[in-house]
């Protein structure tokens, strides 16, 4: 007989990717006993046995040594930790690695992610160095590190041993900054440099003049109030960057990542550029899904606006106010709904250090914790305790 839905849950920290990892935390002997364990096959009733930090056994009545660790999972279910590729935390932002890692392994998400973009002067895998540096004194949970490409014209060259010297494979690109049609042939370039390296190129695709050109006349007209928000960030601006990063894609045949997509005519260029053949893969965020262009307007467009955008999102956001996108119509996050919550999730190649990225088959824009299951041989992280 099939178990029926348990009351709670237990998250479960599979390291499926090159991650910079707080080792102290990882490293131990556990027995999960009598939960529901649910993979991507399905679920059943399991205990999960694991020593020197690694999944090795999953059955029924397993028995451990009287010094092993015993967490008693009646009623719950055992679930692998959620990854989350795409956050951002320290500089000037509230949250550095410490605070981060607490929220998200309070909502059940035991990999996060950061982005390192060089100080003048540093190389990317300097960059690396620094954020890894402070990962191991401030991290809770498992951490992904892409690197940030802000100056293409020198780092191009840097694409070619990048992974070597950081074991990370993925860098990324912000379309909607000003620098980014300055330095055009430069940044095509180094995406090409990256795809040839096995490195995916993350791309925020949303399109500067587009954007500068809806504030101004917002401004002009004296619409700055919140309610004028989604109007500042048209789709247009997020089709047309959409459009020129497969073109780029397609052109150099390079991999790209397209992060944070928002509405439903970007996610139709990305799934013809799959159907064609390209590699384009996507994101997307709970916020999108329920954040729609309506909550914007009415009489409680204030501050229950301001809350929903502090609230509805993945619980690795600790911070979720606007960010530099529209807020979908219904019928758009209808579609994203439709079309995206069923993600696949898949490694675009064997290289090491490559972040999975949930693909765009027939019908996919993903959220942001995907799919992944339990296996014996698997790394195994407390970091969520």
């Amino acid at each position: 007989m099939r178990p029926t839905a348990p009351n709670g849950w237990l998250a479960v920290c599979l390291t499926l990717l090159s991650t910079v990892t707080s080792a102290p935390l990882c490293a131990q002997d556990l027995l999960i006993h009598d939960g529901i364990v649910v993979t991507s096959e399905g679920r059943f009733a399991a205990d999960v046995l694991v020593r020197d930090g690694i999944i090795v056994e999953l059955g029924q009545a397993l028995t451990a040594s009287p010094d092993v660790r015993r967490i008693d999972a009646s009623d719950l279910l055992v679930l692998p930790g959620g990854v989350d590729p795409h956050v951002h935390l320290g500089g000037s932002r509230a949250d550095d690695y410490r605070t981060g890692s607490m929220a998200a392994l309070a909502g059940g998400i035991t990999t996060i992610s950061n982005f390192a973009f060089p100080a003048p002067g540093q190389t990317l895998a300097e960059a690396v160095a620094r954020e890894a540096a402070l990962i191991r004194d401030q991290a809770l949970a498992d951490v992904i590190l892409h690197a940030g490409i802000n100056d293409p014209a020198t780092q191009q060259e840097q694409m070619s041993t990048l992974l070597a010297q950081t074991g990370q494979a993925s860098v990324k690109v912000f379309m909607v900054n000003a620098s980014f049609d300055a330095n055009i042939r430069d940044y095509l370039a180094t995406m090409d440099a990256a795809g040839r390296a096995g490195i995916l190129t993350m791309v925020h695709t949303e399109d500067g003049p587009i954007l500068a050109r809806a504030v101004a006349e917002l401004t002009a007209e004296g619409k700055t109030s919140l309610e004028y928000f989604p109007d500042s960030r048209p789709v247009l601006g997020e089709v047309v960057a959409m459009q020129r990063a497969v073109a780029m894609a397609e052109q150099t045949g390079a991999p790209i990542y397209a992060v944070h997509v928002s509405s439903e005519r970007a996610l139709r260029v990305a799934q013809d550029a799959q159907a064609r053949g390209v590699s384009v893969f996507v994101e997307t965020r709970p916020i999108y899904l329920h954040l729609t262009r309506e909550r914007f307007e009415g009489p409680d467009r204030g501050d229950s606006t301001w809350d929903s955008l502090r609230c509805v999102s993945s619980a690795t956001r600790t911070r979720c106010g606007p960010d530099s996108r529209t807020a979908p119509s219904t019928s758009s996050a209808r579609i994203m709904w439709r079309t995206g919550v069923r993600s696949s999730w898949t490694r675009r190649r064997p290289s090491p250090g490559i972040v999975p990225a949930s693909t765009i088959s027939k019908s996919s824009a993903p959220c942001s914790t995907p799919r992944a299951s339990l296996r014996e041989g698997y790394p195994w992280s407390a970091s969520w305790r």
